[in-house]
């Protein structure tokens, strides 16, 4: 819950706490309307500092199940501090205009002159629609209310899963609903489309829905003399109702609405068209591509139709073949996100052989760029360079994005019972042996619901435990990300965010991976950075692996495992010798890019950068280590250590004072160091700015056709190319290469 009240240094914290213990009611609406002024038009993606009313110690996260009549009411005042009021239900009217930051906040009134604050999470909706959902004057119940203190002391009810408002049917709701055989149906059609054309969506689906109930209940009752005037408003409110709901992304929720309406008029054009966008948004392409094409069939030369055909189509092929042209986006020719399939290649999920749950396997053999998979984020969260903390009661720090990104996965499971069985399917807190392995068609476009499920309820602190291990972005890269590298030409520009992606959350972490990822908007691209055997596991690197093993120990400590790949096992047999060089990294290297990202603002970048040198001295003395080490057997295991300190090798190439002492007598040169990346993490884009950087030098000193070593350096960036980024065409790869050849390597 946001700290209302600590946010400004003029609003009174013992105020809070006190008019809280006392269930102040004007009190408290003084402090929520000042809180609201203040913070309750601030723009999506400025997060202010926050409660610890992130802890949910207590909160089930889940909506309770028990019938509202069998739950015992409680007042205000019998409510205890720290508790979940189990078998309890609290009735309140809310008395305050609601207004959301990373929750809704709001006030409840009983009917003694009692307060109490409010706060509803997980519930990813714009401010307009919150007056909507939680409208002033509104009867409600909260299910089991759990009631805690904040660290300023003051209380509130927190609501974890927002099924657990239930909005109580007053006096003057039941009228209404007993007038319905005598409305105009017509009437209320026509002010959902009045509020339809002023994009008031939820309003209008709050219309539509009146007419239906309104008239079908008429058909039922036989109220009225002219069924067929009643079928026609039927037939267009819930088509109507299923463009509302397209507008707001409730694709199964659209697509039944278009079904129910041609259940109606089987060939009504406007139902057609929706249902087949309906179905793109479950991905069903093949399905959306033959409603779109009936409904094309029935009106030729509708241009809204026949683009919908054509982007469905799109759609289908990506998702059956693989094939994505993306190249303009990727050149920066294209300013907008194109949208893309899900796509599975020969994978399957399996489990591990050492233990560690279940991973993603190679059905096939898999060549070096082959595509493996496309997914779409289930939802993200983007960060702002103004964000604030996130402080829970354990005093621990929070990305501010995690709250956020929790709402919008909420939000998106409950408009889909196939994505909460999806996201369940992810759950892998219970022990190894004890963990079922779904079916990867599960995750395939074409997939349904399987048969025989329960029907399956939001648990909100499950998903957030999902979340907290699953999910990419944020504080997953930590020394690479921060290095003007990240903001030249490349597809990360402008998506600092955190997400969740299905499939992908099954591959597990290796420092020596097989595959590399690709962020195209929101949707990741999988692909191998080198040859792929039937059978092996698919891996990836979940941060920058260019460090040495301490902070990639802690790296993965932050994500709740060990790695045991060949090059950490390795490199801890190296730990005591390498030890005083690992315990200066990380302060050498942030002090090192300060100074290259200060120089970069001057004229000219040639300059003698003395920290950079000084942060290659370790790669030098890593060096000397790894090439008189007797526990190195081979080349190949001296360059995965080598990769380990190759940053520190980075700094120094852009100091003239590197260059010009003996130290570079023993350093490998440039394409020795390159190599030496490649056979560790051949997909990192370092080793392709390297090699592009070459290509051009030597263009520069021998031409652009004449020598072997030009056509060779060619040949090495192309491979570099195809390893970051997956196979394209010639051209496009050469773009590519060129792109990044004035890219900052440190």
């Amino acid at each position: 819950m946001e700290n209302l009240y600590h946010l400004k240094a003029s609003l009174p914290l013992t105020s809070a706490a006190d008019a809280s213990e006392r269930f102040d009611k004007q009190a408290l609406l003084q402090l929520h309307e000042l809180a609201r002024q203040q913070l309750g038009n601030v723009p999506q993606g400025i997060f202010q500092a926050r409660l610890s009313f992130t802890d949910t110690i207590g909160s089930s996260g889940g909506a309770s199940s028990v019938p509202l009549e069998k739950l015992r009411p409680i007042s205000f005042t019998q409510l205890q501090v720290g508790r979940v009021h189990r078998g309890r239900v609290l009735y309140g009217t809310i008395c305050a205009e609601a207004f959301r930051i990373s929750g809704i906040m709001t006030m409840l009134e009983d009917g003694h002159g009692l307060g109490v604050r409010l706060a509803i999470y997980n519930a990813a909706h714009s401010q307009t629609n919150i007056q909507r959902l939680y409208p002033r004057g509104a009867k409600v119940a909260i299910r089991e209310p759990y009631f805690k203190r904040a660290a300023d002391g003051s209380l509130a009810i927190r609501v974890d899963n927002p099924a657990n408002v239930e909005m109580v049917v007053t006096h003057k709701e039941q009228k209404r609903r007993e007038s319905l055989p005598n409305v105009d149906v017509e009437e209320l059609r026509k002010k959902g489309n009045s509020c339809f054309r002023e994009k008031q969506w939820d309003a209008a689906a709050e219309y539509y829905t009146k007419c239906i109930e309104a008239a079908l209940l008429q058909l039922k009752k036989g109220s009225s003399n002219d069924n067929n005037d009643i079928n026609t408003s039927l037939l267009h409110a819930y088509s109507n109702r299923s463009e509302t709901r397209l507008r707001v992304k409730e694709f199964e929720l659209a697509l039944e609405d278009s079904e129910k309406a041609l259940g109606i008029d089987s060939g009504n054009l406007k139902a057609l068209y929706r249902k087949g966008r309906a179905l793109v948004g479950v991905r069903q392409y093949a399905a959306s591509c033959e409603c779109l094409e009936k409904a094309n069939e029935a009106s030729p030369g509708q241009f809204e139709i026949q683009e919908a055909l054509r982007h469905a189509k799109t759609l289908y092929s990506q998702s059956r073949n693989g094939k994505y042209d993306i190249s303009d986006y990727l050149l920066g020719r294209e300013s907008s996100t194109p949208e893309v399939a899900d796509f599975i290649g020969p994978l399957e999920i399996k489990m591990t052989k050492d233990g560690r749950g279940r991973g993603l396997y190679a059905k096939r053999e898999i060549t070096t760029g082959q595509l493996l998979l496309v997914s779409n984020a289930v939802a993200v969260a983007f960060e702002d360079d103004w964000a604030g903390i996130n402080v829970d009661h354990r005093g621990n720090i929070n990305l501010p994005s995690q709250e956020e990104l929790v709402a919008a996965v909420v939000s998106a499971a409950r408009k889909s019972q196939r994505l909460l069985q999806q996201l369940y399917s992810l759950d892998d807190y219970s022990a190894p042996s004890s963990l079922d392995v779904p079916a990867i068609d599960l995750f395939k476009t074409q997939g349904q619901i399987a048969a025989g499920k329960e029907i399956l309820q939001v648990d909100v602190n499950r998903i957030r435990d999902i979340i907290s291990r699953k999910s990419f972005g944020g504080a997953e890269q930590t020394f690479a990300s921060r290095s003007k590298i990240y903001e030249a030409k490349l597809v990360q520009r402008g998506q600092n965010f955190s997400g969740l992606w299905l499939l992908p959350s099954f591959i597990k972490h290796s420092c020596l991976p097989n595959s590399s990822r690709l962020k195209v908007g929101s949707a990741m691209f999988i692909h191998a950075c080198k040859p792929i055997k039937r059978g092996e596991e698919i891996t990836i690197s979940y941060f920058d692996t260019l460090v040495p093993l301490p902070q990639r120990e802690a790296m993965c400590e932050s994500w709740g495992f060990k790695c045991n790949c060949r090059r950490c096992i390795l490199e801890l047999s190296l730990k005591a010798a390498l030890e005083p060089i690992s315990g200066r990294f990380e302060e050498l290297h942030d002090k090192a890019l300060e100074e290259t990202n200060a120089a970069r603002y001057l004229e000219g970048f040639d300059a003698d950068l003395p920290i950079c040198a000084e942060f290659a001295k370790l790669f030098v003395e890593a060096e000397k280590i790894i090439s008189s080490s007797a526990l190195l057997k081979t080349e190949k295991e001296r360059n995965w250590i080598r990769t380990s300190f190759v940053s520190a090798y980075l700094a120094g190439t852009q100091s003239n004072d590197f260059f010009t002492t003996s130290l570079m007598e023993c350093v490998p040169s440039g394409e020795e160091v390159m190599e030496a990346i490649q056979n560790a993490v051949p997909g990192d884009i370092r080793t392709l700015v390297m090699v592009a950087q070459q290509l051009e030098g030597a263009k520069r000193w021998f031409g652009d056709e004449s020598l072997f070593i030009t056509r060779r350096a060619s040949e090495q960036a192309r491979e570099a190319c195809i390893r970051v980024f997956g196979r394209h065409s010639e051209d496009v790869l050469k773009a590519l290469i060129l792109q990044h050849s004035d890219c900052h390597l440190f």
